[in-house]
């Protein structure tokens, strides 16, 4: 894949931490992320293990995508943590994208803690046959 359709803007490894409200701190997470071409579209998928759905904000324009899913310790009103291992974190995820790829028709899906997104190819970017005339 040629690197000027995508390239990642921020590599963010365990280390960043950020202060919750409540005083604990939380680490941001650099989910690993595969991108595929096909003749269509590209289709990026990643881990999101722990995060809900509804918790999760994608972001497209500009010219880059991101990705954000806060992962919450769940724990009954009538329970009480006795150990865990489990830890509250934050998935955070940026790309560039190149001039190729039409931001307005971009999807996505999440199953199984499974983001996959499609980022379909605009007409110029994607390959066409060209006829060959016999004289």
């Amino acid at each position: 894949m040629n690197s000027r359709k995508f390239a990642l803007v921020r590599f963010t490894p365990a280390a960043i931490v950020k202060q919750e409200p409540s005083g604990e701190q939380v680490p941001e997470v650099m989910p690993l992320a595969n991108i595929v071409e096909t003749p269509d579209a590209f289709v990026v998928t990643m881990d999101l293990p722990g995060a809900a759905k509804e918790s999760i904000r994608l972001n497209i324009g500009a010219g880059e995508l991101s990705v954000y899913a806060p992962v919450y310790r769940h724990v009954p009103d009538d329970a009480s943590v006795v150990y865990s291992e489990l830890r509250p974190k934050q998935y955070r995820r940026q790309f560039r994208l190149g001039p190729g790829v039409d931001q307005e028709l971009a999807g996505a899906q999440y199953d199984d803690g499974v983001l996959t997104i499609t980022l379909p190819k605009t007409p110029e970017a994607k390959p066409r046959q060209i006829n060959i005339q016999v004289k």
